[in-house]
Order: C-alpha cells, then structure tokens, then sequence
C-alpha cells in the first residue's frame, strides 16, 4: 500500500510540475 504522505508528496510535485511547465509556456508565448 502507498502511504498517504508519499501519494501527496507526489500529487503536490506534479501540481508544481504543471504551473512551472504552464509559467514556461506563458514567457514563450511573448
């Protein structure tokens, strides 16, 4: 079983992932 701690710390670090990936994306668009 996957701890609950180890699951948040992964869904925190996509969610991270996702606004750094769509901050990028927004500075190439200028």
């Amino acid at each position: 079983a996957i701890s609950p701690k180890g699951s948040h710390r992964t869904i925190s670090g996509m969610t991270y992932f996702y606004l750094r990936m769509k901050a990028y994306l927004a500075l190439e668009a200028w």
